[in-house]
């Protein structure tokens, strides 16, 4: 019932599903997550939305193995009558290092 949210790691050269995680968008689904996508042996890029969950996650499961980055979109106003499905269009994007 309610909000079902999917988590999923994709390698970015071949486009392989590497992990994901249904759930609520919650640090505890973000753990979850991080805990079973990534090899512990391999350094890596992740990108995620601004959510402030993930912080915590990231730095308890993937440490210093990882280049941890945020890319956050801004939206324009919905148009009225807008479908639901169909976000609205992107005035900006903001790329910033990750804080953890």
């Amino acid at each position: 019932m309610g909000d079902a949210w999917c988590c999923i790691g994709i390698e970015r050269n071949t486009k392989l599903v590497l992990a994901f995680e249904l759930g609520k968008r919650t640090e505890t689904s973000a753990n979850a997550f991080m805990a079973k996508a990534t090899d512990p042996d391999c350094a890596f890029q992740l990108t995620t939305d601004g959510l402030p969950a993930y912080a915590a996650p990231v730095e308890r499961n993937l440490g210093d193995r990882v280049n941890y980055a945020q890319y956050i979109k801004v939206y324009a106003l919905a148009a009225e009558g807008q479908c639901r499905y169909r976000p609205p269009r992107v005035i900006t994007a903001q790329r910033s290092a990750g804080s953890y």
